[in-house]
């Protein structure tokens, strides 16, 4: 989530521009890109989240769980694309939406059946991680959001400029809202170790 979290978060608000800049589009089919990728960056988030749980579901031997999981999802998946675009009538929203619902549905009660197989409480869960990513999110959104105002859309020197400067605002953000004291003592010693093996 260190790095998902400006990467997504980021894409929410310059990705129509990134879209602008790459494709000679007009602003309506830009515009409606850039929504439909705000779209697919939403359950991303819980994708990553929850990623590291994919490990844990093998270890454990639950590999046909997340087999199953993965399959119901694509079904799940395809019902609400069809249903978004052929009954509502939303175009490439509907597409969108048909995956944004599954993979944050789906994903979430991966997330519980892990927690409950590694006995992990739900609410320290909650404290120790998702209260941190949901800090950060609304941090760089808020300083992603002032960038977007105050400079608006420009060039690919611009945009180039601007994803360079969030990028490196971003690090000291994640470092400290979302590791704890104590994995950021271990996350330096593991650091300084490899740059001491490196110049060794």
């Amino acid at each position: 989530m260190f790095l998902a979290i400006p990467l997504f978060v980021g894409m929410m608000f310059f990705g129509t521009e990134f879209i602008k800049l790459w494709m000679p589009w007009s602003e309506a089919e830009s515009r409606l890109s850039g929504n439909v990728l705000i779209l697919l960056a939403i359950p991303q988030l819980f994708v990553m989240a929850v990623r590291p749980g994919g490990s844990i579901t093998t270890g454990l031997g639950y590999v046909k769980f997340g087999a199953l999981m993965t399959l119901l999802q694509a079904v799940v998946n395809l019902g609400l694309t069809l249903l978004f675009v052929m009954v509502l009538g939303l175009g490439l929203y509907g597409v969108a939406l048909g995956t944004l619902v599954p993979s944050i549905a789906f994903n979430a009660v991966i997330a519980g059946f892990i927690l409950r197989w590694i006995r992990f409480p739900v609410g320290k869960f909650v404290w120790d991680n998702v209260l941190r990513w949901c800090t950060m999110i609304i941090a760089f959104g808020i300083i992603c959001y002032g960038v977007f105002q105050i400079l608006g859309n420009g060039r690919w020197l611009a945009f180039g400029l601007k994803v360079v400067a969030l990028a490196a605002v971003s690090l000291p953000l994640g470092w400290y809202i979302i590791f704890k004291g104590s994995e950021q003592r271990i996350l330096r010693e593991r650091i300084m170790g490899t740059f001491s093996q490196v110049s060794a």
